[in-house]
């Protein structure tokens, strides 16, 4: 059933919408939905997110809603504490003294995600997030259990930096649609859509690419075992 037209008007709460303009708005959301991990649907997510659109008295009347930035990762949602310095480390040629890589001076353990290939590596800093030697850590605990705690504390961390920011995506979306109706009335297309989907972020996490990567590392030992044990059943026959 095609939507019931509604005239050009002004909006500036809930109630000015209609059914079918609801579901043009909580469709936005489907869409996100579709593209990341972790923006659930419920009821109360509906009713949240509609009363969201117009939060702080936004209404038709204002200025074009800015599009929405995205917080960088903090040193501390990435790293874990690991351990002190053995010593002082080594300073380069250039390179100014520093009291944060002097002997007995905090060690971390960052976890980077991301890249092409989604990769996770670690790294072992200094307070300021500079990388260091391994060795000169003296880890106050094993490296496994370090690499739990920051692969948790990353996880955690990246929810609360990309889930709050994608719904701020969903709601400049909706806003743009609402004036777009208030200009030129509804149903009707909304000029530059396309680009504001693509401001959506995908929501990344350790625990998935682990998994994955696990996945793969099992595959791959399973191929080269059955590889090898292919080649032992053949016997060499000289050449007469």
């Amino acid at each position: 059933m095609a939507p019931s037209p509604v005239a050009a008007k002004p909006y500036k709460e809930v109630r000015d919408l209609n059914e079918d303009q609801k579901l043009a708005l909580l469709d936005i959301w489907k869409q996100a939905e579709a593209m990341v991990k972790g923006m659930t649907m419920t009821d109360t997510v509906k009713e949240e997110f509609l009363s969201a659109i117009f939060d702080n008295g936004w209404t038709t009347k204002d200025a074009e809603p800015e599009p929405p930035e995205i917080v960088d990762r903090k040193h501390k949602q990435t790293s874990v504490l690991a351990g002190t310095f053995k010593e002082d480390l080594p300073i380069k040629d250039g390179a100014k003294d520093s009291i944060h890589r002097k002997k007995g001076k905090a060690a971390y353990l960052k976890v980077h995600v991301g890249g092409a290939a989604q990769s996770i590596g670690w790294i072992w800093t200094d307070a300021r997030g500079r990388t260091v030697n391994k060795a000169f850590i003296e880890l106050s605990q094993s490296e496994d259990e370090l690499q739990r705690k920051v692969v948790l504390l990353y996880d955690k961390s990246e929810k609360q930096r990309i889930l709050p920011y994608n719904v701020d995506v969903a709601i400049y979306i909706a806003r743009h649609r609402i004036l777009s109706w208030s200009k030129h009335g509804f149903p009707v297309h909304t000029p530059g859509e396309d680009n504001r989907f693509e401001l959506f972020k995908p929501l990344i996490l350790c625990v998935q690419l682990l998994a994955h990567h696990r996945q793969l590392i099992n595959s791959l030992e399973a191929g080269v075992s059955a590889s090898q044990s292919s080649m032992a059943t053949i016997q060499y026959h000289p050449m007469d």
